[in-house]
């Protein structure tokens, strides 16, 4: 099976058709719907051996703000599920940030705290 690397062989980046690019890339590892760009930068999840990782495409401020291993020096990095990482995906789309539905006349205790 491909991989996210072999993803990064097979395109040019930044990509002109981010849509088109969704439709092609499960063959590699990678969640489709959490494909983004950000200032030129690309950054999704992809399944990494046994893990799920962070991948950044890029060599701007987005690209900086990530801990990680880089994979090729402003370019690509791999960086982990953490804390830190989450807090920087948090700024950048706050639809990843958790929401309180407290006053809500019914919820359940699914996380939505």
């Amino acid at each position: 099976m491909k991989n996210w690397r072999d993803f990064y062989q097979e395109n040019s980046f930044p990509p002109q058709n981010l849509d088109q690019l969704k439709a092609s890339v499960v063959a590699f590892g990678i969640y489709p719907e959490s494909l983004h760009q950000v200032e030129g930068d690309l950054l999704f999840l992809a399944k990494d051996e046994n893990q799920k990782r962070l991948i950044v495409i890029g060599s701007g401020r987005i690209f900086e703000a990530f801990q990680g291993d880089t994979v090729i020096e402003g370019q690509l990095k791999s960086c982990p599920l953490s804390h830190e990482n989450a807090k920087v995906l948090r700024q950048l789309f706050p639809f990843t940030s958790p929401v309180s539905h407290k006053g809500h006349a019914t919820t359940m205790g699914l996380g939505d705290r």
